[in-house]
Formats: structure tokens, sequence, C-alpha cells
């Protein structure tokens, strides 16, 4: 390799470089409007589902199935990355997230219109396990992503900069969220107010989607023999630290799982909380 030929190798890894370093400020700002999206939206769902009256057996299923289908969905996601690019998935998957809030829009409007009463809330859990879906498919390409995007020795500064402003535009999101369903409700327009936030939701994925086709993402190439399955793993769980950890993890989400998906409604139902005391806690 000649010198002019090295000049051309290094002039490629700077610009490989400052592709990177693009990315990763990217990513803040699309994990901003994702927070945005999940503030808006994800955090109101059981209390959307409990003013289109659903019973306590529904706000279960709602919480249940999409616990259920998210894992199985993350290990599609894998499979997927495989076999097709991972921008393109995590774009249009995302997208497709963002699009799926329009069902939460679309159950409320059913509601007012009083159309087929008794299938709303079953429309609206599918809603939700259709949203969760989409979201998880992406979940195993953006993390091999942000993998190779962050190098491992500003993986702690990199991530605690995103989180700590991904997380407080949440929580602004959160309570902004919250005071105005509760503004709502006190001039009887609560269903209104939820189906706000919602396309609120649908535009910050839109955003978040829009910004990661603006991501560099490397190509990759997978390794012979790199996989085991899930029986394999829980074979050799017991004999390292990941199996335990992954066994523990498990366990605490076992017993969370059984009054989790209640506290909001014992909150706002038999407290008679308002929603802003509920999301300050």
């Amino acid at each position: 390799m000649d010198s002019s030929e090295k000049e051309d190798l290094k002039e490629s890894d700077a610009e490989i470089t400052q592709k990177l370093e693009k990315t990763r400020k990217l990513s803040i700002i699309e994990g901003s409007f994702s927070s945005i999206a999940g503030g808006a939206g994800e955090n109101y769902v059981s209390p959307y589902a409990l003013s289109l009256n659903a019973s306590n057996a529904e706000i279960g299923f709602l919480s249940s199935f999409p616990g259920l289908f998210g894992p199985l969905m993350q290990i599609f996601g894998s499979k997927l990355m495989e076999k097709y690019d991972r921008k393109k998935l995590i774009v249009a998957f995302v997208a497709l997230q963002a699009l799926s809030w329009l069902l939460f829009v679309a159950a409320g409007i059913f509601f007012l219109k009083s159309f087929a009463p008794d299938l709303i809330v079953p429309f609206l859990i599918v809603s939700y396990i259709v949203n969760i879906t989409f979201g998880s498919i992406v979940t195993p390409s953006w993390f091999s992503m942000m993998g190779e995007i962050v190098p491992e020795k500003i993986r702690g500064s990199y991530f605690s900069k995103r989180n700590r402003i991904n997380g407080a535009i949440a929580i602004i999101v959160t309570i902004a969220a919250a005071l105005w369903l509760d503004y709502s409700k006190k001039i009887d327009i609560v269903i209104y107010g939820f189906i706000i936030l919602f396309i609120i939701s649908a535009l910050g994925r839109l955003f978040s989607a829009f910004y990661f086709t603006k991501h560099y993402v490397p190509k990759i190439n997978f390794e012979k023999g790199y996989y085991f399955s899930f029986f394999q793993f829980i074979k050799k769980a017991h004999s390292n630290n990941f199996g335990h950890f992954a066994i523990y993890v498990a366990l605490v989400n076992l017993t969370v799982s059984f009054a989790g998906p209640f506290f909001a409604v014992y909150m706002l139902k038999d407290l008679q909380f308002i929603s802003r005391q509920v999301y300050f806690l």
C-alpha cells in the first residue's frame, strides 16, 4: 500500500468517525421525540381504558398481553436483523408504531359516537398489542446499532447524557399531559383530551422515525455460530452471571405483574386521585 492509499484510508476513517459523532448527536434528538411519544401516550393507556369504561379484567389484559407479545417480537426482530438492513427495519417499524397511535384515536372516536360499545375496549387492547409489537421488533436492531455507534470507552458518559436529557423531557411531558387531562376532565372533554395526547404521541414517533433516517449505521456481519436458542440459554442459565441476572429480573417482573396493572385503577377509581396526583407519584 503506497502513501496515497494510506492517506485515502485515513480520510475514510476520519469521515466514518465524523458520521458516527453526528449520529450520536442525532440519537439524542431522536430519543427526545421518542420521550415525547412515551410521556404523552404510553403513560396514559390505562387511564384511557378506564375512561372508556374498561373492567378490571380488561385492564389486566391490557397490561399482560403486550408484555407477552413484546418479548416474542424481540426474538422475531433479531431474526429480521439477520436478513434486512437495520436502519431500514428501524425506520419502517418506528413509523408503523407512530401510525398505530391513530388506532387509539379511533377508539376514542368510536366511544364518542357510541359505535360498537362492547368492542371498544377489546379494540384498544389489540391496538396496544400492535403498538408494542412494532416497538419491540426494532429493539434488537436499535441496541445493536447503538453498540456500534457508541464506542465502549464513552458509553457510560454518552448514555448518561442521553438519558438525562430524554428523561427530563419525558417527565415534563408526562406532567404537562396530566395537567391537561385534569383540565379536560373539568370541562367534560376528557376523551378529546386523550385523543390530542395520542396525536402528539404519533407526531413524536414520526419525528423519531425521521431522525433515524439521518443516522449512519455501519453494516453488520454475523459470525458463524453466534446464535444460541432460548432453551440452550435456560439450560446454562444457572452456571453464569448473566443467567443469574436474567432469572432475578424475571422473578421481579413476575411478582410486580400481579399488582402492577391494577395500581393505576386503584388510585384513580378507589382513592379518587386525579391524573396529576397519580403521575406526580
